[in-house]
């Protein structure tokens, strides 16, 4: 039981410092073959739970710095056609990005693209999204013979529209952009369809002919997607773009006037948007002259949406010149292998703005991550969305406490969003029984996730607030002396949202624009 006893212990390592074990990183080296053979068993198909072990023993063998064997392991997979599923190209293209290893990255997103599985069938347009993030990455890079070979593989049938305006902005002659949207992703099947469609639809809005030839594809793209919130309220695509619009908007725009008197910084997108927050920060930080000070890391688990979240984020910077353009850095991970890699390459207290979204952990634990990480500037920004249902009770603790944070609840239906400026001062206490407890009761991050939030079959799209479990969590809040003061945003006549925040809780009284 050789192989299969020593998949399971890199399994089990994967939080474990392995510098001191030499003979045990040396085994993981020479027995790649037999590494793959555990993981993959006999069967034709992996099942979900040999594909999440999978992705865990990737992930196990970059944090221990074996990215060459991880690499290898890559290339046996390929070799021997399995499919490894999306969780393990996902675990592949975060250690290919964060070891700085372009060509593999590439290679990832290429195998990515080719897999089909039940959960993953094929399809022209995620092929075409996926090749089409390959590219902008290695454009990104520096590498554009590169960049060219990942869009022609793509062949003239099977690219988009992006990809033609890629191919031209490469020097290439434009590709026919021939994808229908509505008939190849007529299957229910496939995790990322409905992301997928959403995508392609807010693409097309931008590159549409029949608007004023003054809007840019960032306001194109904003625009489609209030329409889209309209018309699919609850469903997956209004809370995909939720971020970019409404109260959400308004206070992304405050935040990014904040982020101007910082200098240099480094925005935290944690939300699960496909790169929408960070586009409604771009569109707000553009007119300022200083937008090039201010750097976005959206950080995305799935590989699919990351692929999404780049394309999406390429045109919306298409026709921005450099000098007022916000650089947008679309990751795939965990949190737990992105927040090291910031904390190594960007140094402490570079962070000047968190955003959270449901991404299936619990908000705290981000936060305390990048806390315990040095990475949080004093002043940094937090803003966390339905902190109520699920009830995100431990941050809600801290964000009352005197020292530690200044705060505010926006109010939305049901629900709160959380605004808190990390002043900077006092020790992290003790956490009470009653919050522990009540952190426990509120099962946040399974709640958070997709798979439970999607879960009922009778409501449409996502799982929306309730009111009983509004009033369950205001009365959570009173045992654990939560009270801040509440704001709720006003549309106007031209239906932008406005919001009326009270003094010092963006901006230290000092700090002037």
């Amino acid at each position: 039981d050789g192989p299969a006893h020593l998949a399971s212990l890199a399994w089990a390592a994967s939080r474990l410092s392995l510098s001191s074990l030499p003979l045990f990183r040396t085994a993981l080296r020479s027995n790649v073959d037999g590494l793959l053979a555990a993981l993959a068993g006999s069967l034709a198909e992996l099942s979900d739970g040999r594909r999440q072990n999978f992705a865990a023993a990737i992930r196990s063998l970059y944090s221990s710095g074996l990215a060459d064997t991880a690499k290898a392991l890559f290339i046996r997979t390929q070799d021997a056609e399995v499919e490894a599923g999306a969780e393990a190209w996902s675990a592949w293209l975060a250690g290919a990005q964060s070891s700085g290893d372009l060509a593999l990255e590439l290679q990832v997103w290429g195998a990515l693209a080719d897999s089909t599985n039940e959960r993953l069938p094929y399809s022209a347009q995620r092929e075409a999204v996926l090749m089409n993030a390959s590219a902008i990455r290695a454009m990104k890079l520096g590498s554009q013979e590169l960049a060219v070979q990942q869009l022609e593989s793509l062949g003239g049938e099977n690219a988009d529209s992006l990809t033609a305006d890629l191919l031209e902005a490469l020097g290439k002659p434009r590709s026919r952009a021939s994808i229908d949207v509505d008939c190849d992703l007529a299957s229910p099947r496939g995790d990322s369809r409905q992301e997928l469609k959403v995508a392609q639809r807010l693409l097309r809005a931008s590159a549409c002919g029949g608007r004023p030839q003054y809007e840019e594809p960032c306001e194109l793209l904003l625009s489609a997607a209030e329409s889209l919130s309209l018309e699919e309220a609850g469903g997956v695509g209004a809370d995909l773009v939720k971020f970019a619009i409404g109260v959400r908007g308004a206070l992304l725009d405050r935040v990014a006037e904040a982020l101007l008197v910082k200098g240099k910084t480094l925005v935290l997108d944690f939300t699960g948007s496909c790169g929408m927050a960070a586009i409604r920060l771009m569109r707000q930080l553009r007119a300022s002259g200083r937008s090039h000070l201010v750097e976005a890391l959206s950080l995305e688990a799935d590989g699919v949406r990351a692929g999404i979240a780049t394309n999406l984020v390429f045109k919306a910077a298409a026709t921005m010149p450099p000098s007022n353009l916000m650089d947008v850095d679309v990751r795939v991970g965990k949190y737990e292998q992105i927040l090291p890699w910031v904390r190594e390459h960007r140094g402490a207290a570079s962070v000047g703005a968190v955003l959270l979204g449901n991404q299936g952990i619990e908000y705290w634990e981000i936060l305390k991550c990048a806390l315990d990480l040095g990475l949080m500037a004093a002043g940094a920004v937090v803003v966390a969305d339905h902190v109520l249902q699920p009830l995100s009770a431990e941050l809600l603790w801290r964000a009352c406490r005197p020292g530690q944070f200044l705060a505010v609840a926006v109010e939305l239906p049901h629900d709160w969003l959380l605004l808190a400026r990390y002043v900077g001062n006092g020790a992290f206490n003790d956490t009470p029984a009653i919050v522990r407890q009540l952190q426990h009761r509120s099962d946040e991050a399974r709640q958070r996730s997709a798979q439970f939030r999607s879960s009922d079959r009778l409501a449409r799209g996502f799982r929306q607030p309730s009111e009983e479990g509004y009033r369950s969590s205001l009365e959570a809040c009173a045992k654990m002396e939560v009270r801040l003061p509440s704001v709720e945003g006003t549309c106007d006549v031209h239906g932008r949202w406005l919001l009326n925040l009270p003094d010092g809780i963006l901006n230290r009284s000092n700090e002037t624009l």
